[in-house]
């Protein structure tokens, strides 16, 4: 990988890694990056709101709303926490696996395969501030007429540029073993 992406792909938590055997591309799960910040802080809300429920709740009504609420934003929480660990895409000499959901999908290598680059700015706005611009990073497998996501990832719009170029290389690579 070029000396230019190290720093994108670092900030994207990923890696990869190219060797003759396979390509292999993660997203790594680190726990300072702004995107996960916000995930635990949600968890840890949700964690709170049920400890609050049970410790504060003066009827039942309160302390079931409390323990459901809380509940769905822990069990959101740890969805989206557990998929960024376990999502991946690994191309070898035969095959094309990839984490579909909580599946992984395989496909024997063919010359009809396709990889699709897909890239959006989304915009999340805030009450506190003036929001922000974030660069989704999406690569597609056509196999048969279907499109599948096999990865993605997301940046913040001020890296859009590098990201953009990340994901031109990372389609090439996977391009370049079909």
């Amino acid at each position: 990988m070029k000396e230019e992406l190290k720093d994108i792909i670092n900030t994207a938590s990923i890696s990869v890694s190219d060797t003759e055997e396979r390509l292999l591309i993660q997203s790594k799960f680190k726990l300072f990056n702004k995107f996960n910040f916000g995930i635990l802080f949600f968890l840890v809300g949700g964690l709170f709101l049920i400890l609050v429920s049970f410790l504060k709740g003066n009827d039942l009504l309160s302390i079931i709303l409390g323990t459901i609420l809380g509940g769905i934003m822990v069990v959101f929480s740890l969805y989206v926490i557990i998929k960024q660990i376990i999502d991946f895409v690994e191309v070898t000499n035969n095959e094309i696996r990839f984490m579909d959901g909580f599946k992984v999908k395989v496909f024997l290598l063919n010359s009809d395969m396709k990889i699709k680059l897909k890239r959006e700015t989304q915009y999340v706005s805030s009450q506190s501030s003036f929001g922000s611009y974030f660069r989704n990073i999406e690569l597609y497998l056509i196999n048969d007429n279907t499109e599948f996501r096999i990865f993605n990832f997301q940046v913040d719009e001020k890296y859009s540029k590098e990201a953009g170029m990340l994901g031109v290389k990372l389609a090439s690579l996977i391009k370049k073993r079909i």
